[in-house]
């Protein structure tokens, strides 16, 4: 994931909200045969996303952080 977050920051900004929105929709319900190490796991990478790319969109950045916490209770 760094390495792919990597590549993505040497593009246009654009790229960044097209990636940061798709862990937003990403991050709705966990499928159910998800245990709660996956679903800690994939918020916790959710988080490295946020760190990376969140300044493209504060309003994104809000969403995507907001699905982490939930994710990180389940």
């Amino acid at each position: 994931m760094l390495d792919s977050l990597e590549r993505i920051k040497m593009q246009p900004k654009e790229v960044w909200l097209v990636k940061l929105a798709d862990r937003v929709a990403n991050l709705q319900t966990p499928p159910g045969h998800w245990s709660k190490e996956k679903c800690r796991a994939y918020a916790q990478e959710g988080e490295l996303i946020l760190e990376a790319l969140g300044s493209a969109s504060p309003m994104l950045a809000r969403k995507l952080a907001a699905r982490i916490s939930v994710w990180k209770e389940l």
